[in-house]
């Protein structure tokens, strides 16, 4: 009977991890998980030796996954759906995770999952599929001949995610927040294969699924100020506020003008008009980047609405600060002029949210540790 193993080729673990029914375990060349109940070390370590970080150089590290009653080893018979369906999942909050302009970056690819089926004892011969439009390709190789190699644009990376976000999402989602995760995921990916106007119809799409609406400009907004009440006092006065004002004169908010824009952008990208550049504020690049990270927060906080997550004081104060992050250009920040005084403003405004939620928090703690009947010290 054939055997499968899954697992996460590119990422690494620090001990073992569990989300629900979600298992994660880690995986080092010669030393673990050692031998499992279905599966022993060798013919894990022959199967992932098929994955290299470069020519010869076959992976050390990496991540093994597994699902409920399935186990690394067992036929994988109709449980693969469960485990492709798993690492959107996983995928996704890693990428609410991730903060963009910092050393500590991923991408969709960095979660790239395998499901290899093998034969014990002879786990070093393997087949996989390949697309076509008509159908798919069967190929058979042994791990002495050739390896799937880390692409360029993945970093190695340790597992970060946002754990609390994972454990919302397990439960049963309604198919349109399923449909807004693989949007926003294959829109994540970093791969040369996938072009900016693709990437801004996929995040436009995820918008969509998950705001319920369809190619409508101003339900999009609408959705957006439902989600983001504006804070006018907490946006402060960025490089690019006199642009937006005048390209977009009617709008009251920085937010509401990005929205406007979006909408042209993917406007121009999904109905075969002309995909030279405009006169917009931002380039497509800087959208993609800001949509980017806008989506989860706004994913976050349709989870809180319908009671199926609490957002953390961190997040809350971005979302109260959203707006500012439109009233700057994060791509003309000059790295090499970096000092104390003179940080990128996307990760200045993300230092500002953490030290408030520091101070809320501590606030809290006081007004606790002053309420009637707290206990104190004789």
């Amino acid at each position: 009977m054939p055997k499968a193993i899954a697992f996460f080729p590119w990422v690494a673990i620090n001990g073992a991890r569990s989300f629900g029914a979600l298992r994660l375990i880690p995986y080092e060349l010669g030393k673990a998980p050692g031998d499992l109940p279905y599966a022993t070390q060798a013919d894990i370590e022959a199967v992932l030796g098929a994955y290299a970080e470069h020519p010869r150089h076959p992976i050390r590290a990496a991540t093994l996954v597994e699902f409920g009653d399935w186990q690394t080893g067992m036929d994988i018979e109709d449980r693969a759906q469960w485990l492709w369906a798993l690492q959107k999942l996983v995928a996704f909050a890693a990428l609410a995770n991730r903060r963009l302009f910092t050393v500590a970056y991923t991408n969709t690819d960095t979660y790239k999952l395998v499901i290899q089926r093998y034969r014990a004892g002879e786990a070093n011969r393997f087949g996989f599929h390949t697309r076509r439009r008509d159908g798919k390709g069967l190929h058979s190789w042994g791990t002495d001949e050739f390896a799937f190699h880390r692409p360029h644009h993945v970093s190695r990376s340790w597992f970060s995610i946002d754990e609390h976000l994972l454990c919302a999402l397990m439960p049963d989602m309604p198919p349109h927040w399923r449909s807004a995760i693989e949007d926003y995921c294959a829109a994540n990916t970093d791969s040369r294969d996938m072009p900016d106007h693709t990437e801004a119809v996929l995040l436009y799409c995820a918008f969509e699924w998950l705001f319920g609406f369809s190619n409508n400009c101003k339900k999009f907004i609408d959705a957006l100020d439902r989600t983001f009440p504006y804070h006018a006092d907490m946006q402060g006065n960025g490089p690019l506020a006199d642009d937006w004002k005048g390209k977009y004169q009617h709008v009251t908010r920085p937010l509401t003008a990005w929205a406007s824009e979006f909408c042209q952008v993917r406007g121009q990208s999904a109905h075969g008009l002309s995909r030279e550049v405009r006169r917009f504020v931002w380039p497509v690049h800087t959208h993609l980047a800001f949509a980017s990270m806008l989506f989860p927060l706004a994913f976050k906080k349709t989870l809180a609405d319908a009671g199926r997550f609490e957002i953390s004081e961190g997040d809350l104060q971005r979302m109260r600060q959203i707006d500012a992050y439109v009233l700057h250009d994060p791509f003309a920040f000059d790295f090499t002029m970096e000092t104390e005084d003179n940080k990128h403003p996307w990760c200045e405004l993300d230092t500002e949210h953490t030290l408030r939620a520091m101070i809320e928090q501590s606030m809290r703690e006081v007004m606790v540790g002053k309420s009637p009947g707290a206990d104190t010290e004789a």
